[in-house]
């Protein structure tokens, strides 16, 4: 079973998704709809698939870096910036 709650309070937000060992298990769970349990009125139904989601852009498919000092790069250090005027 999965309580789903609010991701800032973490308080339940009044329902759950349960996977059944068997279809008897669905059949019997979907009867209990529209009965009371602790003097509320339940609502048992099959989940629908989310399918796909958009993210949005470098959402979950950026590079992560362990050390976060960045990828690997061949060639020259890094620049070195300064206030000083160049001198010519």
């Amino acid at each position: 079973m999965h309580l789903v709650r609010d991701r800032r309070t973490k308080k339940p937000k009044g329902f759950a998704f349960v996977e059944m060992a068997s279809v008897d298990e669905l059949e019997k769970a979907l009867k209990l709809g529209g009965t009371e349990f602790m003097g509320r009125k339940i609502t048992v139904s099959i989940a629908k698939s989310q399918g796909p989601r958009f993210r949005g852009p470098f959402r979950g498919s950026r590079p992560r870096y362990s050390n976060r000092s960045g990828p690997r790069r061949s060639g020259p250090g890094p620049t070195r910036f300064s206030n000083e005027p160049k001198e010519n």
